[in-house]
């Protein structure tokens, strides 16, 4: 489920739906799926509160990922990238495992809103 739209999008960038980038819709699909990965399924799709959370989240992710330059996601394990002759090399060492898990990690923004939802919560479930 897209948890935004181009327009609430634009309003959460201050920008106007045009002013987006035509990839725009796929990085909400994408954050939106990143937002279900992170809070591992928790958002209710009845609780009105759950539902604004991860719009939110889902907005500050993409704004994150333009801002950073990184849409893709694949700066954390690149170490060098070129296009004209086609060119890349990846990270390695022992702390490849620590950038990549950095890269995969939900922005700033996102996070609090999740989190002061309590969609980030993997404890033990009480009955």
């Amino acid at each position: 489920m897209k948890y935004a739209t181009l327009e609430e999008l634009a309003e959460y960038m201050g920008v106007e739906v045009a002013e987006l980038p035509d990839y725009a819709d796929r990085l909400l699909d994408r954050a939106s799926e990143f937002v279900d990965y992170v809070s591992m399924g928790n958002i209710d799709h009845d609780n009105p509160n759950h539902l604004e959370s991860a719009k939110l989240a889902t907005c500050a992710q993409v704004e994150w990922w333009e801002g950073s330059g990184d849409s893709l996601g694949v700066s954390a394990v690149l170490a060098g990238f070129s296009l004209g002759s086609f060119s890349a090399s990846m990270k390695t060492g022992s702390g490849l495992s620590a950038e990549l898990m950095s890269g995969l990690r939900i922005c700033p923004r996102a996070h609090q809103v999740l989190f002061m939802e309590g969609l980030l919560f993997r404890g033990v479930e009480r009955r």
